[in-house]
């Protein structure tokens, strides 16, 4: 499997392709080509999102747009719309929270502004940090007191660093 995801600088144009073998092309922005594509302004009805930081996961792509809003798009059930559908636009993460920083794996994690971290997805050996092991297609706050200012995701956990500097890891 091979996938790219090129963001040139920001306020630019974000191209994104994938060539997956056997799979659908369900990561891709906008099309189901394997042709990059990006959202052109005047173009047809497309809307044209502000990206601050965008980041790729193993069948998705999130980024977070002007304000710290959160969008993701590519294969469903990791995207945070609290649907298991596809998505080959990018579509709002449902949460009232505003975003510093996001990472995506197989599932996907942010630190808010207010120092938080909350996680979505599948969530195999409790990398979510919820205390439990079940699929959450919204995202859902870690369980603790901890603020941070990074989150990482794992193949199978998570870690973060607190504003204290320390290392935390579940999952």
């Amino acid at each position: 499997m091979r996938r790219a995801l090129q963001q040139v600088r920001r306020g630019f144009i974000v191209l994104a392709w994938a060539a997956l073998a056997g799979a659908s092309l369900a990561g891709c922005v906008g099309s189901s080509t394997g042709i990059p594509q990006g959202a052109t302004p005047g173009q047809g009805n497309q809307t044209v999102l502000n990206f601050e930081e965008v980041v790729a996961g193993s069948t998705h792509g999130c980024a977070l747009v002007n304000g710290g809003s959160a969008v993701c798009w590519g294969t469903g059930g990791d995207l945070g719309d609290g649907t298991q559908e596809d998505r080959l636009t990018p579509v709002k993460v449902q949460s009232p929270q505003t975003f510093a920083m996001l990472d995506l794996g197989s599932y996907s994690c942010g630190v808010t502004t207010n120092e938080r971290a909350w996680c979505w997805g599948t969530n195999t050996d409790g990398r979510l940090g919820d205390g439990t092991v079940e699929y959450r297609g919204l995202p859902t706050a870690v369980l603790t007191n901890l603020q941070f200012t990074e989150i990482t995701t794992g193949a199978v956990h998570t870690c973060a660093v607190s504003i204290d500097r320390e290392l935390y890891c579940w999952g």
